[in-house]
């Protein structure tokens, strides 16, 4: 029997071709148009019989060649060694212990490129083990690689999950590279940005805190004294003008004073390091209506001994002037030089404050005195011992103040009572010359009579108005 597909002999007992693999239907296909015909079946019947009868010719095996088995077998061989290879560099890919041998391996012969090689994978495989980032440490040290170094302890540091005892690992490491290096700016923005407080604690000789403006920003409408602190009491330096305050700004010392004017308030600390911090800034808008009014000593008031009139507290670039006649006092009236005595009598003052820049005013302060002397002599008296002096002496011919034949005279005006050195109280009386035409100037000399004993000095005065005292007798 044949195959119908191949055409290849078929075995008795197979029921598929050994050759193609057809399946083979021993009962011919049912033929509808012969189902009703006997001579159909008995011809397909004897068909079949006919073809089993027939001699089975011996299909022979497969022949292979030899020459190709042993290459064969190698190559097979090879691709099973090849495949084990890479299943072992898969294996050990994947394998941390196997990277940290590896590592260790290389570590301790002195390889610290192939270390790291293999550290780096190792942490590929385990984020989380952080003696691996400490080995990296130690590698990149002996390697000299200080970018790898502190990059690899700032991560250790910034990393939450680590331990106290590994971030105090990093940190110490790190202040010493850079503390080594004199790096000390460096140091400073690490302890500003970690947060620690250990860290923070241990390294505090480093740190240079930004200082703080306790004076909020803003619009003011009043002149301002500007407060600011240090948080670790380091030295605060400032500028008013925007610019980047250095060691060479002003020092605060007090707090700043503001008058009319726009600023920009820069300040930094800076430690002994030289080290500067953060550089704190506000803004100030100052437009007040007046300056401050000047401060005046002692109030209105009632005397009975030798008071001075003085301006406290007064600014630089501010002038104060005065007047005695009730008057309002500007530019032109009496600038206030040194303290004023208050005269015998009463008396009312006005003053005020002028801003030499802007010419500003303040608002006028006004103080009345009543200054009744409880003395042995009076005014005129003290100007009577004074004119009988210097007749004497012969500055004066006679008591009209004539020193010689024109009409010139010298004239003595009490012009003060004052407290001198505690000594006593005395009236301060100045000569002054007429030159008979209306003109008159003071001559600078005057003369200081005691209030209870009528003795009589020459009162020398300082700068600032204060009065000592000379010896006529003595010197005569």
């Amino acid at each position: 029997m044949k195959c119908p597909n191949c055409q290849a002999e078929l075995k008795d007992d197979k029921l598929y071709c050994e050759n193609c693999g057809t399946e083979i239907n021993i009962v011919p296909e049912f033929v509808p148009e012969e189902a009703d015909s006997e001579s159909a079946l008995e011809k397909n019947v004897a068909k079949v019989l006919k073809d089993r009868t027939q001699p089975i010719i011996p299909v022979e095996p497969p022949k292979f060649n030899k020459k190709l088995i042993i290459p064969c077998a190698v190559g097979g061989v090879m691709i099973l060694i090849l495949l084990t290879v890479l299943a072992v560099k898969v294996g050990h890919s994947r394998s941390l212990d196997y990277q940290l041998k590896e590592a260790y391996k290389y570590k301790t012969a002195g390889n610290y490129n192939k270390a790291v090689e293999y550290l780096l994978k190792a942490k590929a495989l385990s984020s989380f083990d952080y003696d691996i980032n400490e080995q990296l440490v130690f590698c990149y040290e002996q390697l000299n690689d200080s970018d790898s170094y502190v990059n690899i302890l700032k991560e250790i540091v910034s990393d939450g999950a680590v331990k106290s005892a590994q971030k105090d690992f990093a940190y110490e490491r790190l202040v010493r590279y850079y503390t080594d290096n004199n790096d000390y700016e460096a140091v400073n923005e690490l302890l500003n940005n970690c947060g620690d407080t250990m860290a923070l604690e241990k390294y505090s000789k480093y740190l240079c805190e930004a200082p703080v403006i306790l004076t909020k920003s803003g619009d003011y409408d009043t002149e301002l004294d500007v407060e600011m602190e240090s948080p670790n009491g380091l030295l605060i330096y400032y500028t008013l003008d925007g610019s980047e305050p250095t060691k060479d700004s002003s020092l605060y010392t007090e707090p700043v004073h503001l008058s009319d004017g726009s600023y920009t308030l820069k300040a930094r600390c800076y430690n002994s390091f030289d080290t500067g911090s953060e550089i704190t800034v506000s803004s100030f808008s100052i437009d007040v209506p007046f300056i401050e009014s000047p401060v005046v000593t002692p109030d209105s008031g009632d005397f009975t001994s030798p008071k001075r009139i003085e301006i406290n507290d007064l600014l630089e670039g501010i002038s104060v002037y005065y007047t005695t006649d009730n008057t309002e006092p500007d530019e032109n009236s009496q600038k206030y030089i040194n303290p004023i005595s208050i005269p015998v009598g009463d008396s009312q003052f006005s003053f005020i404050a002028i801003r030499d820049e802007d010419h500003k005013k303040s608002q006028i302060v006004k103080v009345f005195y009543s200054f009744k002397m409880n003395s042995n002599i009076s005014v005129e008296d003290a100007q009577g011992i004074v004119i009988e002096y210097e007749k004497n002496v012969g500055h004066i011919k006679d008591y009209q103040g004539h020193f010689d034949s024109t009409e010139a005279s010298y004239v003595y005006i009490c012009d003060e009572i004052v407290n001198i050195a505690g000594i006593s109280d005395f009236f301060i009386v100045s000569e002054i010359y007429l030159d008979g035409t209306g003109g008159s100037v003071k001559t600078g000399k005057a003369f200081a009579v005691d209030c209870y004993d009528t003795r009589i000095y020459e009162a020398i005065s300082d700068s600032k108005g204060a009065y000592s005292l000379k010896d006529l007798y003595n010197e005569r």
